[in-house]
């Protein structure tokens, strides 16, 4: 799908072995980035974990390499009215203890 969106296939990477959580997925993604002298990253995410996503790239990695954050432009959302269906209000208070959990220094480990 995303050689549709024009990402050429060289540039596009399978992380082995595969991510238990977004922090393994990050050290595994900083690791392959100094192996090969990368400098920055486009990490595509869902609307709501953007914010996550890079508060605990800062965690893992610092600023160097640089992440560049973007969500899926496809997934439906609805970020005025998110409190009205119950799937969205998870989605908010997973989000907001996944940002408490990074700023206490991610210590509740995901096993996912």
């Amino acid at each position: 799908m995303i050689e549709r969106l024009g990402v050429p296939t060289a540039a596009i990477r399978i992380m082995e072995p595969p991510a238990t959580n977004t922090e393994n997925e990050f050290e595994l993604l900083h690791a392959e980035l100094r192996r090969q002298g990368g400098d920055r990253v486009i990490l595509v995410t869902s609307p709501v974990h953007t914010r996550r996503v890079k508060a605990i790239w800062r965690h893992v990695v610092g600023s160097r390499p640089q992440a560049i954050v973007r969500h899926d432009t496809s997934e439906p959302t609805d970020p005025e009215h998110w409190w009205r269906s119950t799937s969205d209000v998870q989605d908010v208070l997973h989000e907001i203890l996944g940002l408490i959990n990074t700023s206490l220094g991610l210590v509740v480990r995901s096993q996912r």
